[in-house]
């Protein structure tokens, strides 16, 4: 493992910050110090070391100025010059962003530095204001992370060549989901940006008075850098190739949703940060654990991207579609859903809507027997552990007091005595109930997950279950063979008679 893993935690030794987050604040901070020299060669196009991040977490309790805090004390020994004078805060205008890297003309030109990291505790500011209309803030941040060749064309034109501007952002989650516009979602604003998400990582409630010494660790880091200047083009070791191949071919084409949006520039990401790698190592090839690292990195990025947006689509009505159906698991119907938009979309619409969906694997459509005609039903497509949508509806047939929540409860309390058990025998278990449950004998019949169903799928259940021929809908008021054997729950004997009498009225 390279040198700066391991050496990212010794500075988390003593503090409550994220290790991620002062390692990636540390790359950054790297590859814009070293300059505009040090590049990779990706299919005709340069990388240079300018990267961008955001740190993402909770207001106070993500500690994420804490993080930065600890990265610059590296950065500060590496070049204290660059750290008084080149990192800067207050992003909110195109013009503003070109103003300390512009070109100038004359003598002065050759003593323009065009490193320039920008640090934003308030991120959100920077998305409010990349969003108004007419600002140039967001063509501005592409070109930055791209070329380097930033231009505007006002009254007074400005232009900035070369540029090599990194960007660290901090902002809480809430924030990011409501300032985050479709737009950016999708001209590249946001992919151009690896995000991070970040945490308190302990409590320390006093400062340590001995703080481990870092001496040795900001001299390499020094040397690091004074090395990387002198780098030009680095090239892939010859085994490291087989790597990068097999990571490249494993990206998928296409991810649907905000998070695929987020996520869309993974090999150019990967590139620029397995380059930094090597740098620090002082290496002007990038090995396999150079690349490694990064990689690993770059994975963790895009675990926390669809840990903040989940499925989110980037669409209103897609977002609605899917929180409605993660509310009612048992699905919705066509006419249900239209009616969320007070049935302001078209047939045609929605459809196509639903199609658009299903076709990311985000939805699926599923067959409810009735006492007539199927119906069809919308469910969300990942339902791992989840109760069968046709489970739930039958449940309330029988028992209206049933809810999704306890149709789960008796779904995973079935399953997990009998593993191969299906939503028909579950239905048939709590239909040999129903004379029990209507004569008062049991009072809150949603709890029968915890124990009856446990015991009755335990014991002998191939031997009892008689599958009604007219399927899951079916109601039976039968006991049924081995009901001699079969467990009854009792009412509550702490539950008062009042309680009782309501429960046997609504059974």
């Amino acid at each position: 493992m390279v040198w700066p893993v391991r050496s990212h935690a010794r500075l988390n030794l003593a503090t409550e910050g994220d290790p991620n987050a002062i390692l990636v604040q540390l790359l950054i901070g790297f590859g814009n110090l070293i300059g505009r020299s040090a590049h990779i060669v990706n299919d005709g196009s340069k990388h240079f070391m300018n990267e961008f991040c955001v740190l993402t977490g909770r207001s106070g309790r993500g500690r994420k100025g804490t993080s930065w805090a600890r990265a610059v004390d590296a950065l500060k020994a590496a070049d204290a010059d660059w750290a008084k004078r080149r990192i800067e805060s207050g992003l909110s205008s195109g013009e503003g962003l070109i103003e300390p890297v512009k070109d100038k003309e004359g003598p002065e030109s050759e003593t323009v530095d065009k490193r320039l990291l920008i640090i934003e505790p308030e991120f959100a500011g920077v998305l409010s204001a990349a969003g108004r209309q007419g600002n140039i803030l967001s063509p501005m941040i592409r070109n930055a992370w791209d070329t380097g060749w930033l231009q505007a064309l006002t009254k007074s034109p400005t232009c900035a060549t070369d540029a090599h501007v990194s960007i660290i952002g901090h902002i809480t989650n809430e924030e990011l989901r409501e300032k985050l516009t479709r737009t950016e979602q999708a001209n590249g604003f946001a992919n151009r940006f690896i995000w991070i998400s970040v945490r308190r990582k302990r409590k320390i409630s006093r400062q340590n008075r001995q703080e481990p010494d870092m001496a040795s660790l900001y001299e390499r880091f020094a040397a690091a850098a004074h090395f990387a200047r002198s780098v030009g083009r680095l090239e892939l070791a010859p085994e490291t190739e087989p790597l990068w191949d097999e990571f490249y071919h494993q990206l998928p084409d296409e991810t649907p949703g905000i998070s695929g949006s987020l996520t869309g520039r993974a090999e150019g990401h990967v590139s620029r940060l397995s380059c930094i790698y090597a740098l620090l190592d002082r290496s002007a090839v990038v090995r396999p654990e150079h690349l490694t690292a990064a990689i690993a990195l770059w994975q963790f990025s895009e675990r926390c991207v669809f840990h903040i947006f989940g499925q989110q689509t980037g669409t209103p009505v897609g977002d609605t579609i899917l929180s409605q159906l993660k509310a009612n698991p048992e699905g919705l119907t066509k006419n249900e859903l239209h009616n969320l938009f007070n049935k302001h979309k078209t047939k045609e619409e929605m459809e196509s809507i639903l199609r658009s969906l299903a076709y990311r694997n985000l939805i699926q459509s599923s067959r409810v027997s009735t006492m007539g005609r199927p119906r069809e039903v919308w469910v969300l497509a990942n339902r791992d552990g989840q109760a069968p949508p046709e489970l739930g509806r039958t449940l309330r047939e029988m028992i209206p007091q049933y809810t999704d929540r306890q149709a789960e409860e008796l779904w995973q309390a079935c399953r997990l005595r009998a593993p191969d058990c299906t939503p028909q025998e579950i239905a048939h278990f709590v239909a040999l109930q129903m004379p029990t449950i209507r004569t008062g004998k049991i009072h809150f019949p949603h709890r029968l997950s915890a124990l009856g169903s446990a015991l009755w799928f335990g014991r002998g259940r191939a031997e009892r279950v008689q599958e009604p021929d007219e399927g899951i809908g079916a109601r039976s008021n039968a006991r049924g063979p081995g009901s001699r054997d079969r467990p009854l729950l009792r009412p509550s004997a702490h539950l008062p008679r009042a309680a009782h009498s309501r429960s046997a009225q609504r059974g």
